[in-house]
């Protein structure tokens, strides 16, 4: 029984993986779009599948030992959270192609800090870039706090206090990847987004900016130690663009976003 479900689970996250605004497919310079002079932000939450090329590159060098502060500690998917279900993905998430867009966590501060100085070396010794010099790093909260886009008034990136709007057919669908209460049973619903964990960058509509997954799939590290945008275990509430999470830096519910400051043209 144990199998059927890990192979139902697999075949379910590859259709949804193929069900994104094609992130896997963009050139570095299109995933990122600029919010200020120099400054440009990453459309998307960091994915399995670029943390994953900075591993194998470490690897070349260092055993696994070496290495142990930048792998994703795994357990964590039973350990910070009490739900029983998450039981797969201590096995699959972060190893898996099926999880390839699927945002990075459980990542301690080191593997991120040095994720960012890896990319950076990368991007500047490669001939075909397209600025001379830049670093990649995390966003400063006030930067987040910029780039998420709320309107005048609002505490969430689009208009509303609902995480849902009606189609054509008058049916609800969801806006960003979260809990939802249910009022009548007094319980959650994890699953009325289509999600019962993360979910693939770029699966709901983007911000104003062009940012998908501002609110909800994962929170999000900055350099100022705040975590920002609620998780998939949030509620909408939880979620407002000024309010912080009190998560773990190292946690299934926090990923992060790059930041790319231009230094040299």
């Amino acid at each position: 029984m144990k199998n059927y479900f890990l192979i139902f689970q697999l075949i379910f996250i590859t259709l949804q993986s193929n069900a994104t605004f094609g992130q896997s497919k963009q050139s570095k310079k299109e995933q990122f779009v600029k919010f200020e002079n120099d400054l440009f932000v990453s459309k998307y939450e960091l994915i399995n599948a670029e943390y994953k090329l900075f591993l194998t590159d470490l690897r070349k060098t260092a055993s696994n030992e070496d290495i142990s502060d930048y792998l994703p500690d795994s357990i964590l998917w039973v350990k910070s959270v009490e739900y029983s279900f998450n039981m797969p993905y201590t096995q699959l998430y972060h190893w898996h192609p099926a999880y390839n867009n699927y945002p990075a966590v459980n990542l301690k501060k080191e593997g991120i800090e040095s994720y960012c100085t890896w990319l950076t070396e990368k991007y500047n010794t490669d001939p075909k870039r397209e600025y001379k010099k830049v670093i990649f790093r995390l966003p400063t909260e006030s930067e987040w706090m910029q780039f998420s886009k709320p309107l005048p008034d609002h505490r969430l990136p689009w208009y509303g206090n609902f995480a849902y709007k009606m189609d054509k057919n008058n049916k609800p669908f969801a806006l960003a990847n979260i809990k939802v209460k249910d009022y009548a049973t007094d319980s959650y619903d994890f699953v009325f987004d289509g999600g019962l964990i993360t979910l693939s960058v770029g699966k709901y509509e983007p911000n104003s900016l062009g940012l998908f997954d501002i609110i909800g799939n994962v929170a999000e590290y900055t350099s100022d130690g705040k975590i920002k945008g609620g998780s998939w275990a949030s509620t909408l509430e939880e979620c407002f663009i000024d309010k912080t999470q009190d998560y773990p830096i190292t946690d299934p519910r926090v990923g992060f976003r790059l930041v790319m400051e231009v230094i040299e043209k």
